[in-house]
């Protein structure tokens, strides 16, 4: 062991995802239990050596959770997870962006009236993003694998 941190508060505090700052440091993205008793997502970006800088959370009044983070060519981050606050029903998979604070900027989230989750996320060659989860809004089983590509705001074609 090289060093070892943590972060977070009493609550119980979960990171799911880890990529490298620009410049040096980490963004860590993951969920945080809340007193009210949900979970809502978080960002924490470090310093080079391990120290936190900044901690920022998103969500509503429903559990938000996040899964995967990647570092976006603007310095910023893109986040993917899925939300039971916003969107179309049960839970819907989630994209926000980020500046390199962990600020959000824009959120989008996607699918029909079941369960959908976002689980990972990449950068795609002409600035956009693609999402890899699963559906149950569109699909006759269980559930499919479920692939988002998006434009450099987070919006799929029609």
């Amino acid at each position: 062991v090289i060093q070892q941190k943590t972060y977070g508060g009493s609550g119980g505090d979960l990171g799911m995802s880890i990529c490298e700052r620009a410049g040096g440091g980490y963004a860590i993205a993951g969920q945080s239990y809340v007193s009210t008793g949900g979970w809502e997502g978080f960002i924490v970006i470090t310093d080079n050596v391990g120290n936190q800088i900044h901690w920022n959370t998103f969500g509503g009044n429903s559990d938000d959770l996040v899964r995967s983070v990647v570092l976006t060519p603007d310095g910023g981050f893109a986040i993917a997870g899925y939300t039971y606050s916003f969107g179309a029903g049960n839970a819907d998979a989630y994209l926000g962006k980020t500046d390199e604070t962990g600020t959000v900027l824009w959120q989008n989230t996607f699918g029909g009236t079941e369960l959908e989750e976002g689980q990972d996320i990449a950068c795609t060659p002409d600035g956009g993003f693609v999402i890899v989860g699963r559906t149950m809004s569109f699909s006759e089983d269980l559930c499919v694998l479920y692939v988002i590509k998006t434009d450099s705001f987070g919006r799929v074609s029609p």
